[in-house]
């Protein structure tokens, strides 16, 4: 038993040693959480512990007394050698409360109470007590023994877990077979090489631990790799595209990325290096760019401009044709609503039409609208919207053709403008056959006449009998009316038929006062004052009685116009220009609304309730076929004012 004693007193004496305040830190801080070591979170783990530590011992010192008494006060009522129970019981208690360590503590500090303080109120010699002291030692040491066991069984169940997830952490490396993945030490040098790396980079692992990154880097020296390395360990991470070289010598193009590795206190403890061959991704990209740029020349091709708007109406894509159409930069113009590109009134409309075009996209493949679109400078266009819907995910996607309708608008307008004068000229061409027939059918009556009435002067004159000298100046004038007619049908007949017009070195203010003389008689029945204001000599080429049917014309029209108002006056003036001559008839009636002076002198456009429309038509035609132009505007006085040109004879005439 002392030989126990010798023995066990070395032990007991470590195992006391063990109640350190660093050794009782130590191991409670092996029951807590693993937290980090510094910072507050440190300092309050620091605190915890202390203070779990403190009320664990003074719960072993408790249950030591509450043993030490039970014993005094059981001892006379146990059997003999039984009251070692109460302190292996205090023993279990510790070990369930605090584990291995503090239940060694409570048996060998029982130990230590029976062989100190109960000397003398215990008979070491008695019967029984060797037995006592041998089981309390052989619980010590049971214990001692069962937490080597739990500690070997822990050591290796965690060795096992180490190196299970270590095999399973390298085959997964080993997996990755397209990257190739190594580890560097702080130095970087190369301890770890997977297959993958062996694969790509073509080095297998003997070959390549031990070496830097200049191993696969063409062109890269020790230098540059530890450039590298200190941006990785400077920002956490560190990426480089460009060629990667094979152990053969051969060329690709990678991704390397280097990743700083430390531990959980902070410390730095390596590099993780992944380099992936970026040759199917590059070639990808470019095949994308490739078509992008085919989209972009099909798209700068087409004439109509070509808008991709999302499911929200914002702008997605806007061609080069669109920049040109609505004056907007594309940059200008990504992610702003469609809503900017037609005109404020038609927003209503066009969302209607994007709605209904979604609603009926899987069995309409495009629909079609006429709007009218705005420009940047707010200027509006009527234009054609062609919608096409596509579904990209859960998202919908309308692209937008826009074709300016403005050309087409004016080609339209002008066919029918076309039209017109077709149908004017075929309208024309029937009176110009009815025209030919009647100078041809009226010219024979009209010769007879002025033969009739000629016979009849010279009769009267001849019979000698007294008669009113008014009759001989009526029979006159009838005769001169008739031969007038006859040659105005004739002067019709020619035209027509020949298309042409004869001009002749006329006397402008003679020809013009004729043809005010042909409607004196029409100038008097409406009660007009019929102001002539003739200008100073000059000669003109003009076909006398076309420039007088004319003159006619516009007077009648006139007449016409201020026939029932209060004002009654017509002006005719006469101006001499260089190289021309300008005749204006101007009236003090109503005028024209304005926009109607360039219509006034199409065919069948008249402002009168029952006239042809014809009358003002002839009149274009006649002085355009002298060489002048004919036009309407507003009088300064007000009422309407026409005016027409007629071609002078330069150098001829008097002076001006």
């Amino acid at each position: 038993m002392l030989s126990l004693l010798g023995k066990a007193g070395p032990r007991a004496s470590v195992r006391s040693s063990a109640l350190s305040s660093s050794f009782r830190r130590e191991t409670l801080r092996s029951w807590l959480p693993s937290f980090p070591p510094t910072g507050l979170v440190g300092e309050m783990r620091n605190l915890l512990t202390d203070t779990l530590m403190t009320w664990r011992m003074v719960g072993v010192v408790g249950l030591l007394l509450v043993a030490t008494a039970g014993r005094l006060l059981l001892e006379p009522f146990l059997p003999q050698n039984l009251y070692y129970l109460v302190y292996i019981a205090a023993g279990l208690l510790a070990w369930w409360l605090g584990g291995v360590r503090l239940a060694l503590l409570t048996v060998l500090t029982s130990f230590a109470i029976n062989a100190a303080f109960l000397r003398e109120w215990q008979d070491v010699s008695r019967e029984g007590a060797p037995l006592t002291l041998l089981l309390l030692c052989s619980v010590a040491l049971g214990l001692v023994g069962i937490r080597a066991i739990l500690q070997r069984g822990e050591a290796e169940n965690e060795a096992n877990r180490l190196t299970r997830a270590a095999l399973e952490l390298e085959l997964l490396l080993d997996s990755a077979a397209d990257c190739a993945i190594c580890m560097l030490d702080p130095g970087g040098h190369i301890v770890h090489w997977n297959q993958g790396a062996a694969h790509v980079l073509g080095w297998r692992d003997g070959e390549a631990i031990g070496r830097d990154l200049s191993l696969f880097a063409p062109g890269a020296n020790a230098h540059a790799a530890q450039v590298w390395l200190t941006r990785a360990r400077e920002a956490g991470r560190y990426e480089k595209t460009g060629e990667c070289q094979r152990r053969d010598g051969s060329r690709f193009p990678g991704q390397l990325t280097i990743t700083s590795i430390g531990d959980a206190e902070g410390n730095h403890r390596g590099f993780g290096v992944v380099i992936r061959n970026i040759t199917v991704e590059l070639q990808i990209e470019q095949a994308v760019r490739l078509r992008e740029n085919q989209l972009r020349f099909i798209l700068a091709a087409v004439p109509d401009a070509t808008i991709l708007l999302d499911d929200q109406g914002h702008i997605q894509l806007f061609s080069p044709a669109a920049e040109q159409m609505f004056g907007y930069d594309e940059k200008d113009v990504i992610n702003q609503h469609a809503s900017m590109l037609w005109c404020e009134q038609w927003h209503a409309d066009v969302a209607m039409f994007f709605t209904n075009a979604a609603e009926h996209a899987p069995e309409l493949q495009a629909t079609t609208r006429r709007v009218f679109a705005q420009r940047v400078d707010e200027s509006s266009f009527p234009a054609q919207l062609t919608i096409g819907t596509a579904s990209a995910g859960s998202r919908r996607l309308y692209t937008v053709f826009v074709r300016d309708l403005t050309e087409q608008e004016k080609t339209r307008a002008m066919v029918e403008s076309l039209q017109m004068e077709v149908l004017h000229g075929a309208r024309l061409t029937a009176m110009g056959t009815m025209a030919s027939t009647l100078a041809h059918e009226l010219n024979q009556p009209m010769t007879a006449m002025a033969s009739y009435i000629e016979g009849c002067r010279r009769l009267l004159a001849r019979s000698g009998e007294p008669h009113d000298p008014r009759i001989d100046v009526g029979l006159a004038a009838a005769a001169k009316e008739a031969v007038r007619a006859g040659r105005f049908i004739s002067h019709l007949r020619e035209f027509v038929s020949r298309g042409e017009t004869l001009l002749a070195v006329e006397q402008a203010n003679e020809v013009i006062a004729s043809g005010l003389s042909l409607v004196t008689g029409v100038v008097k029945e409406a009660q007009v004052t019929l102001d002539f204001q003739p200008g100073p000599p000059a000669e003109i080429f003009a076909d006398r009685v076309q420039i007088q049917q004319v003159v006619v014309n516009l007077v009648r029209n006139a007449v016409e116009a201020i026939r029932h108002g209060d004002a009654r006056l017509i002006t005719v003036h006469v101006a001499v220009r260089p190289e021309e001559v300008e005749v204006s008839i101007d009236d003090c009636g109503a005028g024209f609304q304005p926009g109607m002076a360039e219509q006034l002198f199409d065919a069948f456009v008249s402002t009168k309730r029952n006239g042809l429309g014809v009358g003002l038509s002839i009149c274009r035609t006649i002085i355009e076929a002298h060489g002048g132009r004919i036009w309407a505007g507003a009088a300064p006085g007000g009422g309407a004012s026409f005016r027409f040109t007629l071609c002078r004879k330069v150098g001829y005439g008097h002076g001006e």
